[in-house]
């Protein structure tokens, strides 16, 4: 098989994997799947936006990792998983939240995330944490 059809079919693998998860924790919640269209639709959705992440992400990354000769599993992992953690670490990044304060309870201990709007040591710690549990 030539590499760009291997690749081709890597990518398609790979985009389906988050609406086949959908599929598969949909099918344990009962009234999830319904007629109305509406699990057809978050498939649908799912899938586009997990083929425009690999297209966008780590079809670059791939092609770049190639180029210089560093493909491997252990670079092509490590990086997938990187691609994977990065949206979300971005768009849940702390910001400072004027007179907001929240606490939590983070591995079994009550600590302070935010304090009068500015994140914490914890705060960081588990926006690190969230980040880091999307990839």
């Amino acid at each position: 098989m030539n590499r760009a059809l291997s690749v081709f079919i890597a990518l398609l693998c790979a985009s389906l994997v988050p609406p086949a998860m959908y599929l598969v924790f949909s099918a344990w919640a009962p009234g999830i799947i319904k007629t109305d269209g509406l699990f057809e639709l978050l498939f649908g959705v799912l899938w586009l936006v997990s083929l425009a992440h690999i297209i966008g992400l780590g079809l670059p990354i791939f092609f770049a990792l190639a180029r210089a000769k560093r493909l491997g599993w252990f670079s092509v992992s490590t990086l997938g998983f990187v691609v994977g953690s990065l949206p979300f670490a971005i768009f849940s990044y702390p910001t400072t939240q004027e007179g907001y304060s929240a606490s939590a309870n983070w591995h079994g201990k009550h600590v302070a995330l935010y304090v009068n709007g500015e994140p914490t040591l914890f705060g960081w710690l588990n926006h690190a944490e969230s980040s880091l549990a999307a990839g």
